[in-house]
């Protein structure tokens, strides 16, 4: 239940369990199997219910010599339903963690920010701050300060937004009761992997060279490029948090797994500190100017190494895309326009490096800026999450003629991940009217794939008189043919094509 707590207690001869509250307890037994096997299973649990809360006590094994850990984990059956359980032991009527297991936990969360740094997801923004820290080299030393405290601002106003929104999530505050969250959990949003995919990819650009961000005449004063890199410092610090939740450092896999069992204000506490772990090499480096001085100086090597480092943001791109794909709201098939899409934005970025910048003139700016627009509206239209669709199901002649045994209608997509007429006319065909009308008829969506040979789909398209996919087909429990789409079509056709076959 997402309104029940759990705390273990550490004992001599016993491990009890205490939840909490005593309401939030369904009836029924109460059992525990541990993974680790410390408790004697042989034994009779002694169970204790008042009004506050219920105690569950086993014995600890006997045959066993493995001492207890920082906590415990296993399952947790109550009644005929069963939890997965990881709780932390810890002292009767205390908070489940001591202050020495809390001192561990922020060193490790504090060690695993610093290590983050040089994990893959965060890898490519180290080149935009060495970037900033030499081209900072030749300032005072309270210029440089502030761009480390503003990119540990970044960073730590970040990480709060995170924790919090996950805090809320466990604690109920927001959503349907307490979730299970972990660590990233706004990467399973495909709106949060489409938007971070799209700006690493932007930021890839830009480093290359295929457009620039922020240039100015020569005549703009240098008050506005302190601000802009200011700017650029607290971009530098969102963006370092965002792309860091996907990897996990060593010791900060454990360390995460921990605090999030810790109550609200040590949670909010214990990712504060990963946070200044994060930040803590930039901070230390704009600290000490003597260590920015040892940073070659701005030169020609700047625009090979700048170039250089796109590569990995191309790099961290590809695994964003990746990662994309593999939502279970977006999948593989959706691949073709993403790219498409990809393709769009690039060729967006290209038009507006080539003729919107200051040496062009007014109407080549012009153009320039419109065939930008047009071409990142057809990007981002391309590329975006999927709307809910319809919920295909896996094809097999049985499902066809157990569903029209039974009076269903079923629709059959013949398919293939090749096949760029196929995800085209997924992408157009089901819209919200459509799938009213195949939840109106009740119709079955099957999902033939034919991505690799399967020699029953091979039979089937054969047996339609097609010899390729894409082919859509209609079987009608009260008809003997079959009826077959056109190869190409839309949602108005398909609609159309609904209504009559199954509407008098």
């Amino acid at each position: 239940p997402s309104d029940l707590k759990i705390q273990a207690i550490e004992s001599p001869d016993t491990i009890p369990l205490i939840l909490s509250p005593a309401t939030a307890v369904p009836d029924g037994d109460i059992y525990f199997y541990d993974y680790d096997q410390l408790l004697d299973a042989q034994s009779n649990p002694v169970l204790t219910r008042n009004d506050t809360d219920v105690r569950w006590e086993l014995a600890r094994s006997k045959d066993t010599d493995q001492p207890l850990g920082s906590h415990i984990s296993g399952i947790l059956t109550i009644g005929k339903n069963g939890y997965q359980l990881d709780a932390l032991l810890g002292a009767e009527g205390g908070d489940g963690v001591s202050f020495g297991r809390l001192l561990a936990i922020l060193g490790g969360m504090f060690l695993g920010g610093m290590i983050l740094n040089l994990m893959p997801c965060v890898f490519p923004v180290i080149g935009i701050k060495i970037m900033s820290f030499v081209q900072q080299s030749g300032e005072d030393r309270r210029t440089i300060l502030l761009h480390g405290v503003i990119y540990a601002i970044g960073v730590l106003l970040s990480f709060w937004v995170l924790s919090g929104i996950l805090l809320a999530l466990r604690e109920g505050a927001i959503g349907e009761g307490g979730q299970d969250v972990t660590w990233g959990y706004q990467l399973q949003n495909p709106w949060v992997m489409w938007s971070l995919m799209l700006v690493i990819f932007a930021l890839a650009m830009n480093m290359y060279g295929v457009f620039e961000i922020g240039t100015s005449a020569t005549s703009v004063g240098s008050n506005l490029t302190h601000k802009q890199g200011a700017g650029g410092s607290f971009f530098s610090g969102v963006l370092a948090t965002i792309v860091a939740t996907p990897c996990s450092a060593p010791f900060l896999g454990v360390a995460i797994g921990l605090a999030f069992s810790l109550p609200p204000l040590l949670f909010l506490l214990a990712f504060t500190v990963m946070a200044l772990g994060l930040a803590f090499p930039y901070v230390l480096l704009s600290a000490f100017p003597g260590l920015i001085s040892r940073l070659p100086r701005p030169g020609p090597w700047m625009e090979s190494f700048k170039q250089a480092m796109a590569f990995l943001l191309f790099g961290t791109t590809g695994f964003l895309l990746w990662s994309f794909l593999s939502l279970k709201d977006v999948g593989l098939e959706r691949m073709l326009p993403i790219v498409l899409g990809l393709t769009f934005v690039g060729i967006a970025g290209w038009i507006y490096g080539r003729w919107c910048v200051v040496s062009r003139t007014k109407p080549t700016r012009l153009t320039g800026f419109i065939l930008t627009l047009v071409f990142a509206g057809l990007g981002l239209a391309c590329s975006k999450p999927p709307a809910t669709g319809l919920e295909w199901e896996v094809w097999s002649p049985e499902a066809v003629e157990k569903a029209n045994a039974s009076g269903r209608p079923v629709f059959v997509d013949f398919t293939a991940t090749w096949c760029a007429t196929c995800q085209v006319n997924k992408s157009r065909a089901y819209n919200a009217k459509v799938r009213a009308l195949f939840a109106k008829h009740d119709i079955l969506a099957l999902k033939a794939d034919y991505t690799n040979q399967d020699p029953r789909i091979a039979r089937a398209i054969a047996a339609l008189n097609r010899r390729a996919v894409p082919v859509n087909v209609l079987y009608h429990p009260e008809k003997e043919e079959p009826r077959v789409t056109k190869e190409l079509f839309g949602s108005s056709y398909m609609a159309n094509f609904l209504r009559e076959a199954l509407e008098p």
